[in-house]
């Protein structure tokens, strides 16, 4: 077989593709107003669905390349994915679209392997490089929505205290999210104004709640609802119950960070682990080309590269759950 065809073959498919996504762009911008209408009105309608940046800047902020990537993400994959894309987007606070984000990945994917194969023609560095390219963009949304719920947390404390002296001074639990929403920094002051619009919009209570943890996955969140949840079917002081549980939750970061300290060292062994093969590799490379490149080219290589990589990946894992600590 002639390798040699694959990548002039790749990037006609790849152009071939664009173009169908720019002439379907056009018949997108009809369904603009429906898509637009059945985030808010259909059942249970949840800002899980939407970004933390508004909707109509993220919908109108591109003129033509947004519109085809979005094209070319409709023509390419099931709309369960691009839903599915979209919740873990909000999740993790980016203002990319879905349709855009799944296009991104698939254009990653396809210039990292055709980059690769014309490096050399390596048919096995094509796919090692697509399956990276595959991984990371899902690895950096995974890893934005670690920090934003950190984060979050770090914040909830303080921002239940001024919720507590709010009601104190005769505010609604409305109003008291509302001060939230206006005078504490992102991220939860976008998480409390996204809880504000979805009770407006004719959300429940309990379900914006809902929704709201839904996108954050907080055991520190989870706490603040379900204590609100109880006070709303049996009663009680809730501003108490707040600053209850915001103590708790600065106990609870406090703990946090001291595990982290003490865990600092195992976490940074098993980083040295995971990357000084690489390095190693990377400088031999450049040092000394030909003598990586028989681990390359010779048939036993691929195989025992494979073996490294995994070896390299359970050593990680058997690290991380030694410095894991569950609390």
């Amino acid at each position: 077989m002639d390798y040699s065809l694959i990548a002039p073959l790749l990037v006609f498919i790849a152009m071939l593709t664009l173009c169908g996504a720019f002439v379907s762009a056009g018949k997108a911008k009809k369904a603009l107003l429906s898509s637009r209408l059945k985030k808010y009105t259909r059942p249970g309608a949840a800002a899980a669905d939407l970004s933390p940046h508004d909707e109509q800047n993220r919908e109108e902020g591109g003129i033509g390349i947004r519109k085809a990537l979005r094209a070319l993400s409709r023509l390419l994959t099931p709309r369960d994915w691009r839903h599915k894309a979209e919740r873990e987007l909000a999740r993790a606070g980016l203002s990319l679209h879905a349709e855009e984000y799944v296009a991104l990945h698939i254009i990653f994917i396809a210039v990292f392997t055709m980059a690769a194969f014309s490096l050399n023609g390596n048919l096995f560095l094509a796919v090692a490089a697509a399956f990276t390219a595959a991984l990371l963009p899902p690895l950096y949304v995974k890893s934005a929505q670690a920090k934003r719920v950190i984060q979050f947390n770090n914040q909830l404390g303080d921002g239940l205290t001024i919720m507590a002296n709010s009601l104190r001074a005769g505010f609604s639990f409305m109003q008291a999210a509302d001060t939230l929403s206006k005078e504490m920094p992102p991220p939860l002051s976008v998480e409390f104004g996204r809880l504000l619009r979805e009770i407006k919009l004719g959300v429940t209570m309990e379900d914006a709640l809902q929704n709201m943890l839904e996108r954050l996955a907080s055991r520190d969140l989870e706490l603040l609802i379900t204590a609100v949840q109880i006070q709303r079917q049996v009663g009680g002081n809730l501003a108490e119950i707040l600053d209850n549980i915001g103590e708790t939750i600065r106990e609870r970061i406090r703990l946090k960070n001291e595990v982290k300290t003490l865990t600092a060292q195992g976490r940074i062994s098993g980083l040295v682990i995971g990357l000084l093969p690489v390095l190693i590799i990377v400088v031999v490379s450049m040092i000394n080309p030909g003598y990586m490149l028989t681990l390359i080219v010779h048939p036993l290589g691929p195989f025992l590269l494979l073996w490294a990589a995994f070896s390299e990946l359970i050593g990680l894992m058997f690290i991380r759950r030694i410095v894991s600590i569950d609390y």
